[in-house]
């Protein structure tokens, strides 16, 4: 009775236990043990805690409380016990019966490998041996060959605690509880081995037998199986860590002791132990080798996710991530790394020490697309971006500016510096919202310590932050794109009889005195059609019309209107044809192009892609109708979207390029 007063192992599942019902555990488990059997009356129950209770509380102070209505209170506390699966109650009405605690099972079986330990030569535990009758629902039957390197990968968190390991050739069964099959089974297994090496010359035998398949290592192979019978520890490692040799001794010593004992239909229990701990030694090498080789590919993996961040585009979202490929062209991203890609996405972007930055900054655009940068890259990326957009913008704005300059317009953004303020933030967000997202002071300020810059990249960045302030320098300031200079080259663009008034008067004037009365009675009525309603007519002689709005402009006559849709018409002839559509054109060529095999993926990249040129040409679409584009203006647009470094996957450029030109052509002719 000795063994009362030690206290029970709180195990993980029933560690959160409060201190009364893991004492209640405590007896219901040694009251188990002490009548051998896993079901028995409630009533016998309290009687053993009645009369054993004053040597409980030696080591369970708080039990007190069951001196008193002992019975009520231990029906409380085995009612809690069972909501959590620790044993099952049986009632004859409001009233428990019967208990039964499924712990039994699994002490009697931990109690046999504890024997086992110390006697290697004692059978592995079974049903028969340990004389058992387990429940069907407390067992799991789990077939060597098939089954247990799967169970060692992949531990289970439900359902029974104890497994039934079933061996091939006849073998019996054996018993093992789960978290046993961690260490102390394959223990077990390596001391049977050792009882085999160690009995008739076994090992001298071993060792001729091997030498042919292990060719060449002759003293390694001696050395291993020394080991095996007087290191029990470095035995132990040579199959926890395989090299390819342990991994092919193991292999050759478990199929040679099994094919001895194979064809003997008369083994005895001794021989039966050899073949089971053989059986098991041989799978838990697969397992490990398994592991150590899983655990080399992931090695891999996370260096070539390393470096993809290192490789152009450099800003990946995760459906490109998901799209990238190995050199072999295998995705990056399989069902075998994605575990690995998704932990290491998580430890790269969590940041230590609560400054700094994280590995992988994650950033995201004003349409909430989440982009992944390395922050050494950000700068030298932030500066080339920079520097491809800055003439992007700069030839939007001389080309809308100069066309409302042409048609006497005065555009809030040409002459108020707020106002070019608020539409250069709107049209750097439209043409490249990455770009937009990184004008971050914190984010810029702080990756300049990860980056090696070169001096003129220090003085690029140094021009683009006002430390002062705390901020990034003004939009015009960081592109150089100052809005005085801006309209200057715009004015350039337009002849001076266009610019100025006076000129374009005079010029009209001597238009309507050399044309003839039809020609002038059409001047008047399009001179009608072009001035303004009454009410925002501006008062004054030829005071130019001020607009609301950004760059863009609305055609100022029907005429106009007509003339942009004729020449809309004009490019879909020349582009598509007029015996096919344009939807049926894009049809054609997007399955041309687009390189992707899975049709949700197709589908998304080709609508990534016409977003791409719907919001290139928004700012555009509409100043066309003042002067409507021509083929070698909508080829040099498209040729200038497709350079995209966003469509550097896509192989097939000229029929790429034939789809931006034909999607533009769409766009355009829904204005």
């Amino acid at each position: 009775m000795s063994d009362i007063l030690e206290p029970v192992e709180e195990s993980p599942e029933h560690g959160d236990l409060s201190a009364l019902p893991q004492a209640v555990l405590h007896m219901l488990r040694h009251f188990a043990m002490l009548q051998r059997k896993a079901r028995f009356d409630f009533g016998e129950f309290v009687g053993f805690v009645k009369v054993n209770l004053g040597r409980f509380l030696l080591n369970f102070p708080q039990l007190e409380e069951l001196s008193q209505r002992a019975e009520l209170q231990l029906t409380m506390h085995l009612r809690a016990l069972s909501e959590r699966g620790v044993c099952r109650l049986e009632y004859d009405g409001p009233e428990i019966v019967g208990i039964l605690f499924p712990g039994f099972f699994s002490e009697i079986v931990r109690k046999a490998f504890g024997t086992l330990e110390q006697k290697p030569q004692e059978p592995f535990p079974s049903e028969k041996g340990l004389d058992l009758k387990i429940p069907d629902d407390l067992v799991l039957d789990v077939d060597m060959k098939t089954e247990f390197v799967n169970l060692l990968s992949n531990p289970r968190t439900d359902g029974p605690e104890i497994l039934r390991l079933g061996f091939p050739d006849a073998l019996p069964p054996i018993l093992v509880t789960a978290e046993l099959t961690r260490g102390q089974l394959l223990e077990a297994s390596l001391a049977k081995l050792r009882e085999y090496l160690g009995s008739r010359n076994n090992a001298g035998y071993v060792m001729h037998r091997l030498l042919p398949a292990l060719r060449g290592n002759d003293h390694v192979l001696r050395d291993t199986l020394n080991a095996i019978i007087t290191r029990s520890g470095r035995a132990l490692t040579s199959l926890t860590e395989p090299s390819d040799f342990s991994f092919r001794f193991w292999a050759h010593f478990a199929n040679l002791v099994v094919q001895d004992y194979r064809e003997r239909t008369d083994r005895n229990a001794e021989e039966n132990g050899y073949c089971q701990a053989a059986y098991l030694a041989g799978y838990y090498n697969v397992y490990y080798r398994g592991r150590v080789q899983s655990e080399s590919e992931k090695t891999v993996v996370l260096k070539r996710f390393e470096n993809q961040f290192r490789k152009s585009p450099y800003a990946y979202t995760l459906r490109d991530l998901y799209g990238s490929k190995d050199e072999k062209g295998l995705p990056l991203v399989r069902s075998t790394t994605q575990d690995v890609f998704l932990k290491f996405l998580e430890e790269r972007t969590r940041l230590e020490g609560g400054k700094g930055l994280p590995e992988l900054v994650r950033l995201k655009t004003a349409s909430g697309l989440e982009y992944y940068l390395a922050r050494e890259l950000i700068v030298p990326f932030f500066l080339k971006r920079l520097y491809d957009r800055r003439d992007q913008v700069r030839e939007h704005y001389i080309d809308a500016w100069s066309a409302a300059i042409r048609e006497g317009r005065r555009l809030p953004a040409m002459h108020d510096d707020r106002e070019y303020a608020r539409d250069l933030d709107a049209v750097l967000r439209g043409l490249d919202p990455l770009l937009h997202a990184l004008l971050n002071y914190s984010i810029l300020f702080l990756a300049r310590e990860y980056a090696k810059l070169k001096p003129e990249q220090e003085r690029e960045l140094g021009r683009c932050l006002d430390e002062s302030q705390g901020r990034v320098a003004p939009l015009d300031q960081v592109l150089e794109l100052h809005r005085k200079e801006v309209l200057e080259d715009a004015k350039l663009r337009v002849p001076v009889w266009q610019r100025n008034p006076l000129f374009k008067r005079l010029m009209n004037w001597l238009r309507g005195l050399f044309q003839g009365s039809g020609s002038r009675g059409e001047g008047r009525r399009q001179k009608e059609e072009e001035k303004p309603a009454p009410a925002a007519a501006p008062r004054g002689p030829a005071a130019p019309k001020e607009e609301t709005g950004t760059t863009v402009a609305s055609p100022v006559s029907a005429r106009q209107l007509a003339v942009y849709r004729n020449a809309v018409q004009n490019l879909k002839v020349q582009f598509v044809g007029r015996d096919k559509s344009v939807p049926e054109r894009l049809g054609e060529l997007a399955e041309k192009w687009n390189p992707l095999y899975d049709p949700k993926a197709r589908t998304d990249l080709v609508e990534d892609v016409n977003a791409m040129i719907r919001d290139y040409l928004r700012s555009l679409r509409r100043g066309f109708r003042l002067k409507p584009p021509d083929s070698a203006r909508l080829q040099a647009l498209a040729a200038q979207v497709s350079q995209n470094k966003a469509f550097d996957r896509i192989k097939r450029k000229d029929l790429f390029l034939r789809y931006i030109e034909v999607y533009m052509i769409k766009i355009l002719g829904e204005g």
